[in-house]
């Protein structure tokens, strides 16, 4: 992981980074940052690949993406989870190897979208 940036954009939030989403690697190969509804947001062909933000009390990563969270539905147990959502506390990130399982799902399938 690469940077070390908080989420400045929202008060009174959860001190979450972006730590735990951006992939290390040379700049050419990371995804452009972004934002989607005014949180920060990853890129992929031009669309929105995951995003992430923070609540009053949570941080949250945004798959956006019901059928990614249903396909990994056995890795995200024990994660408060909704539809597109895996929320979780700044002092227990997810495990980097859940994200990047997820960021590539997501990757596929926007690929595969067009």
């Amino acid at each position: 992981m690469s940077t070390n940036s908080s989420l400045p954009y929202r008060r009174e939030s959860a001190p979450c980074s972006n730590d735990f989403v951006r992939p290390s690697g040379p700049p050419r190969q990371r995804p452009p940052i972004g934002s989607v509804f005014g949180i920060p947001a990853f890129y992929n062909r031009e669309r929105p690949l995951v995003s992430y933000g923070a609540g009053k009390s949570h941080c949250a990563f945004y798959v956006q993406s019901p059928a990614v969270m249903d396909a990994h539905r056995e890795a995200l147990e024990g994660y408060d989870t909704a539809k597109g959502t895996v929320r979780f506390q700044a002092d227990q990130p997810l495990p980097a190897a859940l994200v990047e399982k997820l960021v590539r799902a997501r990757m596929e399938e926007t690929d595969t979208a067009g």
